[in-house]
Formats: structure tokens, C-alpha cells, sequence
């Protein structure tokens, strides 16, 4: 098997659905990572800086939010709201490249069909720490208007299937957020440790730019949250926009990589570090004000010391765009925007608990076992 394996080149492939893309598939790497690294501890080095690796092509893309923030009715016809539908569509544009790598003989996609290419039509590659980059950088941009939880922007939350529904809401989760400052301190600690640069494609420096611009704009302040007289939290003015730009830009940068220029931009690695370190700011800031608002249910000063999981997010006004989905329902573009709040889950707290030490992680343990997550006659 070993001998296959060697001779064996990867080839990636996947059938992609109109159901939208899973939001939580990415938060696995660090778990294959680490496990490799305990068997490998010397070969880190060299598994993050020297192989050279693809990118995967989709012909499905994330849809943009003036195409998919709907304007429609309640359920009892009463009032008027925002949902997210056809969170993804298929692209005219990368099915028609694609069509190029079609086999004669067998009439199907060869393996190149699958794989990101720049105009000039070559592979695009980078390193594993790279790509790694590359993901944190997405994520990063895909926080909520809060800055709390990561978007189900691409139409599925996580595993829990049961709650699919949360996209259509505005639905975003801290289960991914904790996620992410896993990878972003692990990327930060390996190119210090290394003392290696980074280079990362032309399309992405661009949008880190703009990352960049949109947090200066948005300043020190910590934005904490403060409900209305109802209870309601909206969000703050600075903080909207601030989620405006940056979903803007990432939008814009989803619309450049249909294929990538194939110009590339060097981060050095004390470059690197210091903008990891203001990303992973603005995150702590997002968990903090997550904590602020929390979640509903019984028991609520236990609930308070344990972390929420799921956000929703109501559009309290609205711009119509003038264009309609194939249902009729009129497209539309947020302006303000207030948080709805679930009840505890347990996925929060077992993602939160691996950025814990063992102290702080059985004094958690300890709160889950007197709240209502727990069920004493079970």
C-alpha cells in the first residue's frame, strides 16, 4: 500500500450541490495538523514551507448579498423581513473554462478542470502555511456585524443539521470563530518560529489591504454592546460599517479569482505576525462582546460564564435594489442590522474548550454541569 501511495498523484474532486457549502469542513485542518506533528514534530518545517500545493477550482461560488438578501413575508404574513436564500449559484463563467479540460474520449472533466489556474494558464501553487493563510484570511473577513461569530454565509452551518435553517436568518457561529483564533495563533507562533516569509497571491493582498484600511477606520473603540429599552442589541453604527466594507471587499475578491493574476505579494514574517496580532485583537474583542449578549433560556447566571454558540440577525432597515429572485421576492441591501440570540449549545463550549488550559477548561466543565445543558435524570 505504501508503494502505491508514493506512486499515487492527488487528484481533487468533489460534487458540489445547490444546498450551499458546509461552514465548519475547514475548522478539521488543525486537528490533521496537530495529529501529524506529534508523530512528525521534524518535519513541520518542511511541511509547511517546501511543498508546493494546489488550490481547488469550484464552479459554484458564494453569492454576493445583494443576491441573496430576499425581502419577504413573516410566516404569519404579519410584517416584512430579510432572509438569506440561493446562498450559492453556479458560475457561467468558470463552467466555460472549465469546459476546455472536458476528456473526448470519456466526455467528463480531466483532473486540471478542478484545479485554480492563472490567466496565463498555469497551476497556481503555494505552501501549505500559505493556503493556511489564505483560509484565516477569508474567515477573518467573514465575521459577523458584531465581530462576533464566522457568517453561514454560504448557506449550512456546521454538522448540526438540525438548525440549516440559521443561514436563511443571518445565522453566524462562535464555534468557528474559536476555530479560527486556533489557526491564526498557530500561523503566527510557526513563521516566528521559522523566520520565514510568506507569499500569497496579488488578489488577496489586495483584500488585506482593504482589511487593513476598514480597521483603521474603525478605530480602538471596543464597541460594547448596550440593548435598547426592549432588550433589543442593535449594531453600532461604526461596527456596520466596518462589516459593510470588509463583506465588500471579500465579495469583490471572490469576483477577481475567477482566476488569479498570477502577481503575488511577499509578507515577511515580523509583517505577518503584526497583522495577526491586530486581527486576533479585533477577535477577542468579538468573543467579548458575545459574552455581553449572550444567550436566552433558564438558568441565566449560570449561562452567563458559558459561551453562546449561534447568532441570527434581523435587517431592521432596509434599501431594495430593484431586481427579484426567481420566486419574485425583491433584493435587497442592509443598512441596520440588530443580533437575535439562541439558547445554550453545547458546540460552543467543546470548541472554546480547545483554546483553553486544563484549569480554566474543568472550571467550565464545571458551570456546564450546573446549567441547563446538562440533564440530571439522564
Amino acid at each position: 500500500i505504501d508503494d502505491v501511495a508514493a506512486a499515487s498523484k492527488v487528484s481533487p474532486a468533489a460534487v458540489t450541490e445547490g444546498a450551499g457549502f458546509a461552514a465548519d469542513h475547514w475548522t478539521y485542518l488543525m486537528d490533521l495538523l496537530s495529529s501529524y506533528l506529534q508523530i512528525y514534530p521534524d518535519r513541520e518545517e518542511y511541511l509547511l514551507f517546501s511543498n508546493k500545493l494546489t488550490y481547488y477550482y469550484s464552479h459554484r461560488v458564494v453569492s454576493p448579498r445583494k443576491s441573496k438578501y430576499v425581502l419577504s413575508k413573516s410566516y404569519n404574513g404579519e410584517w416584512l423581513h430579510v432572509r438569506q436564500l440561493d446562498a450559492t449559484y453556479e458560475s457561467t463563467e468558470r463552467v466555460e473554462y472549465m469546459r476546455q479540460y472536458v476528456n473526448p474520449a470519456s466526455g467528463w472533466y480531466k483532473n486540471e478542470a478542478s484545479i485554480q489556474h492563472d490567466v496565463e494558464g498555469n497551476i497556481f501553487r503555494s505552501s501549505a502555511i500559505e493556503k493556511l493563510f489564505l483560509l484565516a484570511t477569508i474567515k477573518f473577513s467573514t465575521r459577523d456585524p458584531f465581530g462576533m461569530g464566522i457568517e453561514y454565509e454560504a448557506g449550512k452551518p456546521g454538522w448540526n443539521t438540525a438548525l440549516n435553517g440559521i443561514s436563511s436568518m443571518l445565522g453566524s457561529g462562535l464555534p468557528e470563530t474559536y476555530e479560527l483564533k486556533i489557526l491564526l495563533r498557530y500561523i503566527h507562533d510557526a513563521i516566528l518560529k521559522f523566520d520565514r516569509s510568506i507569499t500569497v497571491p496579488k488578489e488577496l493582498a489586495v483584500l488585506i489591504e482593504k482589511i487593513s484600511t476598514a480597521l483603521d477606520e474603525l478605530g480602538d473603540n471596543e464597541h460594547m454592546p448596550i440593548h435598547d429599552s426592549e432588550g433589543i442589541f442593535k449594531v453600532p453604527q461604526p461596527l456596520f460599517l466596518y462589516w459593510d466594507a470588509v463583506a465588500t471587499a471579500r465579495e469583490e475578491y471572490r469576483t477577481e479569482t475567477a482566476l488569479f493574476s498570477g502577481e503575488t505579494r511577499e509578507y515577511s514574517s515580523d509583517d505577518n505576525a503584526k497583522l495577526i496580532r491586530r486581527w486576533m485583537k479585533q477577535i477577542g474583542l468579538g468573543i467579548n462582546r458575545a459574552h455581553v449578549i449572550g444567550s436566552h433560556g433558564h438558568d441565566q447566571k449560570v449561562a452567563a460564564v458559558i459561551t453562546p454558540t449561534y447568532f441570527s440577525y434581523n435587517v431592521t432597515k432596509w434599501e431594495e435594489t430593484g431586481f427579484h429572485n426567481d420566486e419574485g421576492h425583491p433584493f435587497c441591501i442592509a443598512k441596520e442590522m440588530a443580533v437575535g440570540k439562541f439558547p445554550l449549545f453545547l458546540e460552543g463550549v467543546a470548541r472554546v474548550m480547545k483554546t483553553m488550559d486544563k484549569k480554566q477548561a474543568a472550571v467550565l466543565y464545571e458551570h456546564v454541569k450546573q446549567s441547563g445543558l446538562r440533564d440530571n435524570e439522564l
